[in-house]
């Protein structure tokens, strides 16, 4: 059998099942049982010493693709991933949770897009502490039950580090899976306290949202000092938002800002006319929102059409940012407001870079999405500390290698980002807030805040 892959294992709960079953029979029945189970691991371990030192198992996770300088196994397919740490020589393998199927599978799309591309321009410049990096995408679906069968796939392959899950239904439900496995992940997460809970081995894609959406709240209404009164739409089912609701409503109390109103919208709502309508009758100063990007397009559309001329008293937080957003709000969104922490318009030749090749990969869309940025960066955060500490994935060392790796993010500086540099502070992604008042259709920088 050298030279083709060993005989996928058997699902190793299930034979643990039989063993047990068996062992309720007769003395006899037992014996035959041990020899049967002896002769077996004999042949396997005939199999694998006469085929290499790495043993591997067969996980049915998804179809395989590919990308260019890199490699990956996309959930659906049979993925062949090892049950040891990898020896010096060979690939690090690392495992990648994203949202590839469902309503967020064009968020997971980029998210696994901008995985993959750090994984390319690493491997290309000599790998990960000299070894290229194997990736294995695994789809959460954005549902809990899926996320915990994905992450705890990923943990079998027992990989020094995991990327994703990238959103927060899917880091919650299957966080502390990796935590039990004592295995750094890099995840989404509300605030500070949800990813202290974690105990140091989560760290975050992403900045804060209830951080940030503060910072930007605040850009906002410094540059528009005659906002006083303002109503905030948002989506009340999606988990995700709630906290940059909540910190929108409390940044605003704090300014000393009336809130007149919430106006709850619901996830991939066609027609924003009652929305606008109702928001428009309470005749707020301003128009605050937490929505995605064809929500927040559609309902700036509605404000515009029945008699909000300004556009500046209008703003969206970062989850509306995208291509879609544009697309669909079209000249509706001239001088209207959006904050974000990334610049599409960033002049450094990493970035430039990266746009060229995702323009060239998606017909000369943009990637505005911080879901590419997150797991980018993460990948870069992870060859860093590898190389920082002199990890080496060894099955003996691991262990206190993942230890080592969760210390060194936890506060990490200087760490290479697609757009810069960025810094970890308590594992937490840290960087700058930018607002942006659009202009043609495009975003254009207008203020900043650390």
């Amino acid at each position: 059998m050298c030279g083709a892959e060993a005989p996928p294992l058997k699902d190793q709960t299930g034979l643990g099942e039989i063993m047990y079953a068996m062992g309720l029979r007769s003395t006899r029945a037992r014996r035959l049982s041990l020899a049967v189970i002896l002769m077996l691991l004999l042949s396997m371990l005939a199999v694998l010493a006469g085929c290499g030192t790495e043993e591997s198992t067969t996980l049915t996770t998804g179809a395989t693709t590919s990308t260019a300088g890199a490699t990956t196994s996309v959930t659906g397919a049979t993925t062949t991933v090892s049950t040891e740490g990898p020896s010096p020589s060979s690939a690090w393998v690392l495992p990648e949770l994203s949202i590839l199927t469902g309503p967020g599978a064009p968020f997971g799309a980029d998210a696994q897009w901008g995985a993959l591309y750090a994984v390319k321009e690493i491997n290309a410049a000599g790998g990960m502490a000299g070894r290229p990096i194997d990736m294995k995408s695994l789809d959460t679906a954005m549902d809990p039950g899926k996320a915990v069968t994905e992450m705890t796939n990923a943990v079998a392959m027992n990989p020094i580090a995991i990327i994703g899950p990238m959103d927060q239904i899917s880091t919650t439900a299957a966080g502390q899976v990796a935590v039990d496995a004592g295995i750094p992940f890099f995840g989404s997460f509300n605030d500070a306290a949800d990813l202290a809970s974690y105990g140091g081995w989560g760290i975050s894609l992403y900045p804060f949202i209830p951080d940030m959406a503060e910072a930007g709240i605040k850009l906002w209404v410094e540059a528009n000092p005659d906002i006083k009164s303002v109503v905030i739409f948002t989506v009340p089912s999606d988990p995700a938002l709630i906290g940059g609701s909540a910190a929108a409503a409390e940044t605003f109390k704090t300014l000393g800002i009336t809130v007149l109103g919430a106006i709850d919208t619901t996830a991939g709502q066609m027609d924003m006319s009652a929305p606008a309508i109702k928001a428009i009758s309470l005749k707020p100063d301003g128009y605050y929102s937490v929505l995605n990007s064809e929500e927040q397009a559609r309902l700036t559309v509605e404000l515009r059409k029945r008699g909000v001329t300004e556009g500046r008293r209008v703003c969206a937080g970062a989850g509306a940012n995208g291509a879609t957003f544009y697309e669909v709000g079209g000249q509706a969104l001239n001088d209207t407001f959006i904050w974000d922490v990334a610049d599409i318009n960033n002049t450094s030749e990493r970035w430039q870079n990266l746009v060229a090749a995702y323009t060239a990969d998606h017909a000369g869309a943009l990637p505005y999405s911080l879901a590419i940025t997150g797991q980018y960066n993460a990948v870069w955060a992870l060859k860093t500390a590898i190389e920082a500490i002199g990890a080496t994935g060894d099955s003996g060392k691991i262990a206190e290698e993942r230890t080592k790796i969760k210390e060194y993010l936890l506060n990490a500086t200087g760490i290479p980002g697609a757009q810069g540099p960025f810094d970890y502070v308590e594992g937490s992604f840290s960087g700058p807030c930018l607002l942006f008042q659009i202009k043609d259709a495009k975003p254009v920088l207008a203020s900043s805040r650390k």
